[in-house]
């Protein structure tokens, strides 16, 4: 299952959350999250929002948050 998950926030989780009830997929790609505060190496933000507030415990989370908006460059 590929969802747009951009802006979670504001209650929205619950629509997910249903969605994964009903259709039971084995595999979720979330893109587009803008879910804060979760990067390796790195303490979490005061306002991070963890994997276990978007997904159920039956799901194992791989995230790569940027921590900026827009285009980010790697060199």
């Amino acid at each position: 299952m590929n969802v747009n998950c951009r802006s979670l926030g504001g209650g929205k989780s619950s629509e997910l959350q249903a969605a994964l009830q009903y259709i039971k997929p084995d595999i979720v790609f979330g893109t587009e999250s803008w879910l804060k505060g979760i990067k390796l190496g790195i303490p979490p933000s005061s306002d991070a929002i963890q994997s276990s507030e978007v997904f159920p415990s039956h799901y194992k989370s791989f995230r790569n948050d940027r921590g900026t908006l827009g285009v980010e460059y790697l060199y």
